[in-house]
């Protein structure tokens, strides 16, 4: 028998890819092992926009609201300080800290020097200006992590076998066909197992609301979740739902918004976790692990509706709104030249 190795999808790909390059496109000094002397870890910084993304969001089990509110108020004033110091420092003495930072952790990007640059020139208040860049930060972290978890979660289920073998011949293609099919197989896969189940949303006055061939009458004050997980299955929509079609026009999808709530990295999130998708299915033979820790272990809540939102266990047992762990195995026989790896700390099994 060939030998294997294990990599932790979620801890070491899906959580950490996004948030490295979000500190490269905004600017935010990682502590790594390459840079030990940064301000966070691409851990830490998660945990800042990850709450807030849930919390200022999407926050539909009530139970888990209370440490989500805690979570963001931890987190929020932190990243705020952060990011004002940098705007200063760069508006006053750029030149020099150029000079002093060039090589550490400190040294600003060109993406985030056009950003500040920009954004300084703006004029506009500088709580304002940090405002807006976690207000662009948050929908991109909470997105590309948990969603791509996601993917590779539901792309490894037995009754989808069929779709990942053919992500698995994508992945090894390099041509833009099959790289627009993969992303298909993103928004198909949101589809079915989205990070966003819907919108919750408080009515301002009375009103009658068609609801497929049903009337639902609503009164002021009264909390909805607008089901845009459940209108992603309705049939009318979406002929022969449980099938999956990549080819689908993207127009038909409301995964990432509609009208003035509609996210504004939608055509990026749908790009990059194809392209983490198409590293990740390069693996040979990629796999669960063995027990417990190759699956998700879930608690679900009945939101709105026959909405279930989910909770998921850490290695703890502990109740959190968004995995962290998914041990998978992989084929490591082959000639290196033949195995692409997406960069991770992987362990002999």
């Amino acid at each position: 028998s060939g030998k294997s190795s294990q990599i932790d999808i979620v801890r070491d790909i899906t959580n950490v890819v996004p948030i490295v390059w979000l500190a490269q496109k905004y600017g935010i000094p990682l502590k790594t092992p390459e840079t030990p002397h940064g301000l966070v870890s691409p851990t830490e910084l998660l945990m800042m926009l990850l709450p807030l993304f849930i919390y200022t969001s999407f926050p539909l089990v009530e139970k888990a609201n209370w440490q989500l509110r805690e979570a963001a108020n931890q987190g929020a004033p932190m990243l705020q300080r952060l990011l004002e110091a940098r705007l200063r420092v760069h508006g006053g003495l750029k030149p020099l800290t150029d000079w002093l930072t060039k090589g550490t952790a400190y040294e600003i990007s060109p993406d985030a020097d056009r950003l500040y640059t920009g954004l300084l020139a703006s004029k506009r208040p500088m709580a304002e200006l940090v405002t807006a860049m976690i207000g662009t930060m948050i929908p991109v972290a909470g997105n590309l992590t948990q969603q791509t978890a996601l993917l590779v979660d539901l792309y490894l289920q037995p009754k989808y076998e069929e779709y990942k073998k053919r992500i698995i011949k994508l992945a090894n293609r390099d041509d833009k066909e099959a790289f627009e099919e993969l992303e298909g197989f993103v928004y198909e896969g949101m589809r079915i197992q989205p990070v966003v189940l819907g919108l919750p949303r408080r009515a301002t006055r009375d009103l009658v609301i068609k609801d497929g061939d049903r009337q639902v009458h609503v009164k002021a004050g009264q909390r909805l979740v607008i089901g845009t997980s459940k209108a992603h299955l309705d049939p009318k929509a979406f002929p022969d739902p449980e099938k999956l079609n990549p080819h689908r026009p993207l127009k038909d999808y409301i995964l990432l918004g509609k009208g003035i709530h509609f996210c504004f990295g939608a055509r990026l999130l749908g790009f990059a976790m194809a392209a983490m998708l198409k590293e990740i299915f390069k693996l040979p033979n990629l796999r669960r692990a063995a027990g417990r820790q190759g699956s998700f272990v879930k608690v679900s809540e009945n939101v709105a509706d026959g909405i279930m939102s989910h909770l998921f266990l850490d290695s703890y047992s502990r109740e959190l709104p968004l995995p962290t762990s998914l041990v998978l195995e992989f084929d490591s026989d082959p000639p290196a030249s033949k195995v692409t790896r997406a960069p991770a700390r992987a362990t002999r099994a």
